[in-house]
């Protein structure tokens, strides 16, 4: 206690303003002239304010002294994020390598919102994804791996756990052509005409002998959306009796541009068989992939044709009766 009375007896007088140095042999002084009394003094700082208009005060990467940063534009690792009145906080670039986390979330009395602006040389415009006011329950979108192909849309699968796994998909699109569309043979496969289904439904339809010879016929100009890519063909028929018959054939089809010459080449034949069992109902098959021959594009007009398989034709399948065919094609525009 002595000592320390001793000691405060011996300080000189505090100036305001003035800072007390210690020197070497652990005596102090409130002599001005050998401490600092102003802030930009002390040796660890730059010298003075040039160009640190605006700038933060942060210790540097070392850690061994400070340093003035700009706090919105310098790319340094201790950059400040700095809000404005409305605390909105701008970033000129935000990766998850400046995060501790991979996770961004965004939180608020609306529904969390990203918003992606167009160049600011351009305006002021901008996309933006936001999240419904209200849900039950999470949901992660997980995108795809592959880029898309031209065309293609975002197809996103039923959440497993909260989670749905997204897909680029190829949109595809159907034709139907009722049998009072189709062409026949008109020998093995009879011209179409007006029939009542079991004395329901009236619609054209026809029949066909089990014979190699046996065909009926499509075409269409195709829509400027088709890919020019694969076709497939959905067969339809009625049958009036219960049993277990196999009406047997194949597709084949072919394209031709304006100024193409229309020609009997056909592409490869590809089976669709209708297996038959019960009484006056709707059955249908679906063939694989078809390739038209020649060299096809959007808007060419396209040709195909159905050849009765008779090894495979049941004898009483020559009683059913052909209702019509859906094409489908696969398209790089949503629309026509």
């Amino acid at each position: 206690m002595i000592r320390l009375v001793l000691f405060l007896l011996l300080l000189p007088t505090l100036v305001w303003g003035e800072v007390l140095p210690f020197t070497g042999n652990g005596s102090g002084s409130s002599d001005g002239s050998s401490g600092s009394t102003s802030f930009i003094g002390l040796t660890d700082v730059p010298a003075n304010f040039t160009g640190a208009a605006t700038d933060v005060l942060a210790v540097n990467a070392a850690g061994n002294a400070v340093q003035f940063v700009d706090a919105v534009s310098a790319a340094t690792a201790n950059t400040f994020v700095k809000r404005d009145a409305n605390a909105d906080a701008s970033f000129n670039d935000l990766t998850a390598v400046d995060l501790t986390a991979t996770t961004v979330t965004m939180v608020g009395t609306t529904a969390g919102l990203l918003q992606l602006n167009e160049a600011t040389a351009n305006g002021s415009n901008y996309i933006s994804l936001q999240s419904p006011d209200a849900r039950t329950t999470n949901l992660i979108l997980r995108l795809p791996t592959a880029d898309p192909a031209g065309g293609q849309t975002l197809s996103c699968g039923t959440p497993s756990s909260n989670e749905s796994t997204c897909s680029w998909s190829t949109p595809t699109k159907s034709i139907w052509f009722g049998a009072g569309a189709l062409s026949t043979d008109a020998t093995n496969c009879a011209a179409p005409t007006e029939q009542t289904l079991n004395s329901g439904v009236k619609l054209w339809a026809f029949s066909c002998a089990d014979s190699a010879s046996s065909i009926f016929y499509g075409s269409i100009v195709m829509p400027d959306g088709w890919d020019a890519g694969t076709l497939t063909f959905e067969l339809t028929l009625f049958h009036a009796t219960t049993e277990t018959i196999t009406f047997a054939g194949d597709f084949s089809a072919q394209c031709h541009g304006a100024g193409e010459v229309l020609d009997s080449t056909w592409g490869s034949a590809v089976a669709a068989d209708v297996s038959i069992t019960t009484a006056n109902q709707q059955v249908n098959a679906t063939s694989a992939a078809v390739t038209p021959s020649g060299t096809c594009a959007a808007g060419d007009f396209l040709a195909w044709r159905y050849v009765v398989d008779n090894v495979n034709f049941s004898t009483n399948a020559a009683n059913s009766k052909v209702l019509g065919v859906k094409m489908e094609y696969t398209a790089s525009l949503l629309s026509d």
